[in-house]
């Protein structure tokens, strides 16, 4: 008698639907979505102090070529113009999605789907 009670739960349960399931398949795709956005802002923060570290060593060697107050200022308000115009430019490749490449947008777009 006892088997039967057994068999009996064990088909109930089997018949319910896991109510986690959902829950760790939203958990999964939360995490891969963490995964890109850590990895595309630590790529975008790289590129942007890299381009940041050239565009002041540029900005040096021309201070020191300077003769005048005058010349200083225009090395500066180029340096100024190249920096806004990065930190701009970031801006809107993270606005558009653009730093994403596309064989990264397909790999991540496979893990994104909804359960049936």
């Amino acid at each position: 008698m006892a088997d039967l009670s057994q068999t009996q739960e064990a088909g109930r349960a089997d018949a319910q639907p896991d109510p986690t399931q959902p829950l760790a398949a939203a958990t999964e795709q939360t995490q891969h979505l963490v995964q890109a956005s850590i990895r595309t802002w630590a790529e975008e923060s790289q590129a942007f102090i890299d381009e940041m570290a050239h565009d002041s060593a540029e900005a040096m060697q021309a201070l020191q070529g300077c003769a005048s107050p005058i010349e200083v200022m225009a090395v500066e308000q180029r340096y100024l113009l190249a920096r806004t115009g990065a930190y701009v430019e970031a801006g809107w490749r993270a606005l558009l999605g653009a730093v994403v490449q596309p064989e990264e947008a397909a790999a991540d777009a496979a893990v994104f789907h909804l359960p049936d």
